[in-house]
């Protein structure tokens, strides 16, 4: 079984708010940022777990994410934009939706089970963390782990083979 690890960034307040993406799209986002400050609040951030690729400095790893920014209609859950980062990660899909990140600015918060369409939550307090992230704090506070709100299993999304995700 396939278990991607799913991280948010270590040190974050909400992210950007959809007034700096629409600021920030087009211009060259360049590594010296703070990762939080670069991506969108609640954006999936998936990544291998270690430093596997070629030019990557020690200490960092390649992350994939998606914010959803415009409004897809296939990306409703936090899930389904876990899959959508995960399908160009397994295939290695050229986005600029992709940066090598110092571990140092991650956390492990779940994993995403692409096999069936879910993401598993690590702990109460990394649920608590990715809740907050989401924005959803107080469903997470009134909440067991295994009701979390349906933002944690993929909405019904076709999932393509290996390669033709585009």
């Amino acid at each position: 079984m396939i278990e991607v690890p799913i991280y948010i960034p270590a040190r974050h307040g909400k992210g950007r708010t959809d007034e700096q993406n629409r600021t920030l799209l087009g211009r060259d986002q360049r590594m010296g940022e703070h990762f939080a400050a670069t991506i969108a609040a609640g954006s999936a951030i998936v990544g291998t777990g270690r430093d596997q690729d070629p030019g990557v400095l020690p200490g960092s790893i390649i992350v994939y994410y998606e914010g959803n920014l415009y409004g897809a209609a296939n990306m409703v859950t936090f899930a389904d934009r876990a899959m959508h980062a995960y399908w160009r990660m397994r295939d290695r899909y050229p986005t600029a939706a992709m940066m090598a990140v110092p571990v140092s600015q991650l956390q492990l918060v779940a994993h995403l089970l692409p096999e069936h369409g879910r993401v598993e939550v690590i702990s109460g307090a990394t649920l608590y963390r990715l809740a907050r992230w989401l924005d959803l704090e107080e469903d997470a506070t009134r909440r067991e782990p295994q009701q979390f709100p349906r933002e944690l299993v993929v909405s019904g999304v076709t999932i393509p083979k290996e390669g033709e995700y585009r």
